[in-house]
């Protein structure tokens, strides 16, 4: 049998990719394409393939200015109720419910019966599988007894017995199979992790290190959610094990896990241009939940190549400057990431930390965080009046007295980091428009956003390419975006025939026609 450098039998890998079963001997047979593990970690690159007018800045540096020695780590909050009493949190749970009745039984376009229908179910997927977020306990914890593949040393057979499963639903490890763990020079790893980031679901990739910067993103204490009630008020702590841990205290990331890979989750386009409606935030949400899968398989191809990881799921860190930092897009007015291939459409930034050896990617400059300043499409597109529109940007944060959206007590501090100049965004009222319109979602930022295009249309990549060299002509493109009817969906019959009109509103996903 034909071996891979590593002494790993294509067969095996696979296997502990997680694609042994069904289909595998359909990949196995395109053995002459991926000879051995060198040629597969090849393919691709070490880092994402940018357009031309994409400048590469330095580590750490990126188009928004930072001041890392006034950057803290923050304590984890809740976002809507923190800054309401239980009167008003309860007054405003009924509007929710309220107006989500209202609309279905009105068959409000995007709000319809069907858009509810699609949208509830992807996001109990996702709170059902929130705390998958730290190592593998949580996942080995909830895995049914069955049985499981091992290595018997002695024998020097495989062996069935039934166990409790210990990886990841049976993923095995090297270890268990009785092979060495794949051994690889960072450039290698990192074009491996892109193939296996792709696979699983994932889009563009970047590397940083867990350092004097990075571990500044990470909150100092675990979610104050409801449905991580276990979790809730954990002190997120290094310490120097071999595995990360929890206790009743506290959640622990190896010292030696001092490398951080960083996958954005895309989200369809056509829908997300709906917002604010329940039709959009069904797209969110099947993102959302596309991210607990792409979590599983991910760690679990990670896991049996032999390395550590603590991440990514519900993780207690603010995930979009992990994308910003590693280079995979732009900090915007709205506070989310742009990025050169879809602007804003990304739904998830998923973060882990591990042991596999890995390069670093550096911040990007495409013009977008400059454009930012002519244009304020976002936040004239906001209900929530959520998105400053002053043109500069600034080191201070949203003002405690800001009554927008009438909180009982705001506090700022919780959503506004110090430290960065950015358009200080009142995620309260963001938040708030959510409850109280019953559309649990909005979205109408994203859907406004001029980088929010197909990259297919080649008159967009000009423009794109004209923005990353000057700022001249920001507000005269801003414009013509508007009366060119770019933005949120205009077309009444995307709104009213969405459901019955599937060929033409949302092509068949996963076909790869360039091969």
């Amino acid at each position: 049998m034909d071996k891979f450098h590593s002494t790993l039998s294509r067969r095996d890998f696979m296997k502990a990719v997680g694609l042994a079963g069904a289909g595998v001997g359909a990949v196995t047979a395109a053995s002459p394409v991926f000879h051995d593990l060198d040629e597969v970690s090849q393919i691709g690159g070490v880092t994402e393939k940018r357009p031309w007018y994409v400048r590469e800045l330095e580590y750490a540096k990126p188009t928004v200015e930072i001041d890392w020695n006034v950057i803290q780590r923050q304590t984890h909050y809740n976002n809507w109720e923190d800054h309401l009493d239980q009167a008003e949190k309860d007054k405003r749970a009924h509007m929710y419910y309220d107006n989500t009745k209202q609309m279905v039984l009105e068959n409000n376009p995007g709000n319809t019966m069907f858009d509810v229908a699609i949208r509830h179910p992807a996001w109990t997927a996702v709170r059902r599988n929130m705390d998958y977020f730290f190592g593998v306990e949580g996942i080995q914890q909830d895995t049914p007894p069955g049985f499981e593949m091992g290595f018997d040393p002695e024998s020097g057979h495989c062996v069935i017995s039934p166990v409790w499963a210990t990886d990841l639903f049976g993923i095995i490890t090297p270890d268990n199979m009785g092979v060495p763990r794949w051994e690889g020079t960072p450039e290698q790893n990192a074009a491996l992790i892109r193939m296996a980031a792709r696979w699983c679901g994932g889009a563009e990739v970047g590397y940083l290190k867990a350092d004097e910067y990075t571990k500044k993103l990470v909150h100092k204490t675990c979610g104050v959610l409801p449905i991580l009630a276990d979790k809730n008020g954990k002190e997120v702590v290094w310490e120097d094990v071999d595995q990360p841990y929890e206790t009743d205290k506290k959640m622990v990331i190896p010292e030696k896990c001092n490398n951080i890979i960083v996958v954005v989750i895309r989200e369809a386009r056509n829908p997300a241009l709906m917002a604010p409606s329940y039709r959009a935030d069904a797209t969110t949400a099947k993102s959302y939940a596309r991210s607990i899968a792409f979590d599983i398989h991910f760690r679990g191809f990670i896991h049996a190549i032999g390395y550590t990881t603590a991440g990514s799921g519900w993780g207690p860190w603010n995930n979009v400057p992990f994308g910003v930092l590693s280079g995979i897009g732009e900090l915007g007015r709205m506070r989310g990431q742009i990025t050169p291939s879809c602007g804003p459409l990304i739904r998830k930034v998923e973060v882990f930390f591990t042991d596999l050896p890995l390069p670093t990617t550096n911040p990007i400059d495409f013009g977008a965080n400059r454009f930012c300043m002519d244009c304020g499409l976002c936040a004239k597109a906001c209900p929530a009046s959520a998105i400053p529109t002053f043109r500069e940007p600034t080191y201070e944060i949203t003002p405690a007295d800001d009554a927008n959206s009438n909180p009982t007590k705001l506090i700022p501090e919780y959503f506004n980091l110090s430290g960065k100049k950015v358009w200080p965004n009142n995620d309260f009222a963001c938040h708030n428009f959510w409850v109280t319109s019953g559309k649990h979602g909005c979205a109408a930022c994203v859907a406004s956003c001029v980088f929010s295009k197909d990259i297919k249309s080649s008159i967009h990549e000009v423009v794109k390419g004209v923005v990353s060299q000057t700022g001249i002509f920001n507000g005269f493109f801003a414009n013509m975006d508007h009366a060119f009817g770019y933005g949120i969906v205009k077309d009444q019959n995307m709104w009213d025939n969405f459901w019955f009109e599937p060929d033409k509103y949302w092509p068949l996903e996963g076909i790869e026609t360039n091969l």
